[in-house]
C-alpha cells in the first residue's frame, strides 16, 4: 500500500532553496507526495515577492508525484 505525505509550505520550500526537490521523492520513494491548494497559493505569494527558489516547484507543475488537492 502506498502511502501520503502531506508538504507544507516550509518544507518544501527548504529543498527549493537548495535546489533539491528530488530528494523529496528519495525521502518517501513510496508515497504519494501532496500539497494542498493553500500551500501552493502560499508558494505563488512567495514568487510575487520576488524569491525565485520556487521556480522549479513550478515549472515541475506537481509532476507526477506531487499533487495538488
Amino acid at each position: 500500500m502506498q502511502g501520503v505525505v502531506i508538504l507544507d509550505c516550509d518544507l518544501i520550500s527548504s529543498f527549493a532553496k537548495i535546489n533539491r526537490i528530488d530528494l523529496l521523492e528519495k525521502l518517501f520513494p513510496d508515497a504519494q507526495l501532496v500539497i494542498t491548494a493553500s500551500v501552493y497559493n502560499e508558494l505563488l505569494k512567495t514568487k510575487e515577492y520576488g524569491f525565485d527558489f520556487l521556480d522549479e516547484i513550478i515549472q515541475l507543475n506537481f509532476g507526477n508525484y506531487i499533487l495538488i488537492q
